[in-house]
């Protein structure tokens, strides 16, 4: 499986179960805080919801970015996303 096919098989996985996307995330900050003393909670919370904007979970609420209103970056990140595949993809072809 090549690098391509396992990003999209990630996406979709993350698009059909927010509410994973949601538990996995807040588990890695829990641990993250954890293992710094709580020194970094902050970021680490900044980091958490990053990554869920990334694969397009509401940080807030778990469910998929877009259902209730548009993302907090007016949709760029996920066009960013959608962009990079596609550039993926290109490159794939012509290997």
């Amino acid at each position: 499986m090549d690098w391509v096919s396992t990003r999209r098989r990630a996406e979709q996985y993350a698009k059909d179960n927010p509410d994973k996307v949601d538990q996995g995330v807040e588990g890695g900050e829990k641990f993250a805080e954890e293992h710094t003393g709580h020194r970094y909670d902050q970021q680490i919370g900044e980091g958490g919801g990053a990554a869920e904007r990334l694969l397009g979970a509401d940080p807030q609420s778990g469910r998929q970015a877009g259902a209730e209103g548009p993302q907090p970056d007016g949709g760029q990140r996920q066009e960013q996303v959608q962009e990079d595949a596609e550039n993926d993809d290109q490159e794939a072809n012509h290997s």
